[in-house]
Order: structure tokens, then C-alpha cells, then sequence
């Protein structure tokens, strides 16, 4: 910042809206950061910290991209050990909309890209690959929720409630205080001090606000608007109204001139028009509705991919004795199989809905592959509804039974499911710690 004088027909702004925008895209990643390892989704294994890392890095090329969009001044990436990137940038414009659209670009790209992810390992099974689904859709729509300092709560302030000091102020307060209720219930201590320094800042935040409303009558929009100038007269009268709203200790401050561009800015600002708002408003919905749906839908896939599965050993009906794997979904019973000496899926499997106790879907294994013929049910009627004929894994026929009538299926026209080649044995992921819990009696496991 360039000295006062009375000469002085401008003040200048420096460098440090740079490291401010650093900071402000810090934030919202570490308060991600700290919710995610709070939900327990966040493990401690270098896989899981390099896709948080890579997520949190695509997210902020979103952020990037929109910058550049909109022409920001001085837009750089930075690169942040263990936390993947922030991106900052001089702001050049006065539209809230074009604000609103930067903070959106962010966390948009990846939910995108983690719906592509989810559609990837329906059709691979790859358990890499669930977890950049989860990762990505969960960061992300995170990041969108109406808390601050997350990208939800700057696209909530730039469309709707800058409009009013106070109704800023308040949709500040409401959310910061739901933050801290998350990092109660969550049992996260480390949110709800990141709660509390938001909370500490509202009271300058309503500062600004408020100063910034009143300039608003100073603000011609024939006259060209500079973000890192001033005229001298405006930056006394914005200096000498931020004294009488902020404490004294925070009027020699270094980051006071700071403030006093950023009222100036504020008073600049251009909320979008009223269509315009509701427009941002159903995208917004759109948004975290898909964002839930699609994190929703690929989790209970997932839960059935690759359900929770326990070995035992039992008698069946002729008196033999086998391994059966059973597998739980949720928690509930979910299938029963058969297995060999090897572990391989080797005999029936009877899968079986537990609410309505009906049939799901059975059928014999050989070898790690289905073999012979599957029957698949409908859950809730119990009634048959497809045939499917295996041969070591291959699918050989498909039969549609419809109202009684059972009528041969069109390879062309066969489901994926039915298309899909194992070209591997399915084995038991259980199997093996049967077998170290068998040869070792005094292991516990949870």
C-alpha cells in the first residue's frame, strides 16, 4: 500500500489481495479436509491421500478455469503439500453472477466427474474406482453447502444476501452456527474451532457490510471502476466510518487498508436480477440434489458389490459339511454360498431379500464361475422373471419369463449383467482370515 499524502489523488492497492484470495481458497479446503476425516471416510493409506489430493486439485482447476473465464487479474495455482492446490485471483469485474458462476465451477467438475467414476465401476467393478467416486461426489457437494467459509456459503452471499448488510450478516451467523452443530454431532473439536474463528470474524464482516451499504450513494455507474485505486477523499471517508464500527486494536492493523478496498468493492458489487437469482437458485438445487442421489446410488451399489462377507463352516441337508460364505448388506443377510477347499465360490448361492424373505436370485458355482442355470426373481412378488444359462462363467442363453410365458432372449438385447465374461475364479474374500482365525484360535477380530 502506498503512503497517504495530501498530493495524493489515489491510493494504491499491493500485492496483498494475492495473498488474501490465497487464503480465502484455503479455507473452504481444509474445513473439507477436517469434515472428512471427522466422517471417518478418510484413511490414513497412501492411496486414500493422493485421491483426496487429486480430487481437491481438480476441484480447484474448476476454480481456475472460471477465473481465466471471467478475465481475474493475476490468477495463479498454488501448489500445497498434503492438501492438494488453491487457486487466486484479482478480481476484475463488479457482477455477483460471474462470482456466483467461479464458485460453482469449483466444486462442479468434480461431481461430474465422480458420477463418471461411479458409471465406471458398475461396469468394471474396480474398487479403486468407488473410491473416487465417493471421494469426488462427497468433497464436492460438501463444498456447496450454505457454510462459510465453503464455496455454498460465497454463492448464497453473492447472489442473495449481499443485498442487505443485515440479512448478510444473519445468513452468516445461522450458518456458522450450524457448522459448529455438524462438529457437534460429528464429535469433531477441530470444526467447531474453525466455527468459532468464523464466528469471531462476523463482527468485522458486518462492518464492511454495512459501510459498504452506505457508499453505495457514491458509487456512479457511468464512472469506470478500478479494484486496486482509489480516489484519496473516498478512502479517508470509508478509513474514518470502518474506525467507529471496528475495535480499536484493529484500526493499526496491517490488513486495515485491506478492509477498506474491500468495502470499496462490496459498495461496487452488482447482485443479479431477480430472474436471474431464481435461475442460480434452481441450478443450485440441481446441483446438490444429483449430488446426493448419485452418492446415495453408488454407496448401496457398492454395498452389494462388495458386501461385508463372513465364513463358516456348516452341515447341509445331506449331512455333509461345507464352507459357506454369507454376506451382508447394511447389515442385514443378504446371500449364503457355497465354497471349496481353496476358497473358490464352488456350489449354490441362494440370495434372499431380508425384509420380504423372498427370492432374489440362485444358482450353482463351478470353480470360481457360474455355471448352469441362474434364476433371478422379482424381490417382492417372488415370481421368476428371467433364466440365465452359464457355461464356466459364459453366458450361453437367456430366457424372459413374462406372465407365465417364458421366451428366449436376443443376444443383442441381453442386459450387461448378462454379457459380462469372469475370466478370473471368484474367490472368497473372507476365506482367508477364516483360515488364519482357524490356525489361530485366540485372534479377536471386530
Amino acid at each position: 500500500m502506498e503512503s497517504l499524502d495530501e498530493n495524493a489523488d489515489d491510493i494504491s492497492l499491493d500485492k496483498r489481495e494475492e495473498k488474501k484470495g490465497l487464503l480465502s481458497s484455503i479455507g473452504p479446503l481444509i474445513t473439507s479436509i477436517i469434515l472428512f476425516i471427522a466422517l471417518g471416510l478418510f484413511k490414513s493409506s497412501l492411496v486414500n491421500i493422493l485421491i483426496l489430493v487429486f480430487v481437491i486439485f481438480i476441484h480447484e482447476c474448476g476454480h481456475f478455469i472460471g477465473m481465466k473465464l471471467f478475465k481475474y487479474k493475476d490468477v495463479q495455482m498454488f501448489f500445497i503439500p498434503l492438501f492438494g492446490a488453491a487457486v487466486s485471483g484479482a478480481q476484475t469485474h463488479t457482477s455477483n453472477a460471474k462470482k456466483a458462476v467461479v464458485s460453482l465451477l469449483g466444486p462442479l467438475p468434480g461431481i461430474l466427474i465422480g458420477i463418471g467414476t461411479g458409471i465406471a465401476y458398475l461396469f468394471t467393478q474396480e474398487p479403486i474406482l468407488i473410491e473416487f467416486t465417493k471421494t469426488f461426489i462427497f468433497i464436492n457437494a460438501f463444498n456447496l453447502l450454505p457454510f462459510y467459509p465453503l464455496d455454498g456459503g460465497h454463492f448464497f452471499e453473492e447472489i442473495l444476501f449481499s443485498r442487505h448488510p443485515k440479512i448478510e450478516i444473519g445468513f452468516k451467523v445461522v450458518a456458522t452456527i450450524a457448522l459448529g452443530l455438524v462438529a457437534l454431532v460429528l464429535q469433531a473439536p477441530i470444526l467447531g474451532v474453525f466455527a468459532l474463528l468464523v464466528l469471531q470474524s462476523l463482527h468485522r464482516d458486518h462492518a464492511l457490510a454495512e459501510v459498504a451499504h452506505k457508499m453505495k450513494s457514491e458509487v456512479r455507474d457511468d464512472e469506470p471502476f478500478c479494484f486496486d485505486k482509489m480516489p484519496t477523499v473516498i478512502f479517508e471517508k470509508i478509513s474514518a466510518l470502518l474506525r467507529k464500527k471496528m475495535p480499536v486494536k484493529q484500526h493499526d492493523s496491517p490488513v486495515f487498508e485491506q478492509y477498506v478496498f474491500d468495502t470499496w468493492k462490496k459498495a461496487h458489487s452488482k447482485p443479479p436480477s431477480v430472474k436471474a437469482t431464481l435461475g442460480f437458485m434452481v441450478l443450485y438445487l440441481i446441483i446438490i440434489g444429483v449430488s446426493v442421489l448419485s452418492f446415495t446410488y453408488f454407496d448401496v451399489l457398492h454395498a452389494y458389490i462388495d458386501p461385508e462377507v463372513e465364513v463358516s463352516k456348516q452341515v447341509l441337508a445331506d449331512g455333509s459339511e461345507k464352507l459357506i460364505e454369507t454376506q451382508y448388506v447394511f447389515g442385514s443377510k443378504y446371500a449364503t454360498i457355497e465354497l471349496d477347499n481353496r476358497g473358490y465360490y464352488d456350489g449354490r448361492e441362494i440370495c434372499i431379500d431380508d425384509k420380504t424373505q423372498k427370492s432374489i436370485f440362485e444358482g450353482t458355482w463351478k470353480n470360481g464361475f457360474a455355471h448352469g442355470e441362474w434364476r433371478f426373481y422379482n424381490y417382492l412378488t417372488g415370481e421368476i422373471e428371467e433364466i440365465r444359462q452359464y457355461n464356466n462363467g459364459t453366458t450361453i442363453k437367456v430366457h424372459e419369463i413374462v406372465a407365465g410365458v417364458e421366451k428366449e432372449i436376443p443376444r443383442n438385447k441381453w442386459a450387461f449383467g448378462a454379457k459380462r465374461i469372469r475370466k478370473k475364479p471368484k474367490i472368497s474374500k473372507g476365506f482367508s482370515s477364516y483360515i488364519e482365525k482357524l490356525n489361530n484360535p485366540g485372534i479377536q477380530r471386530n
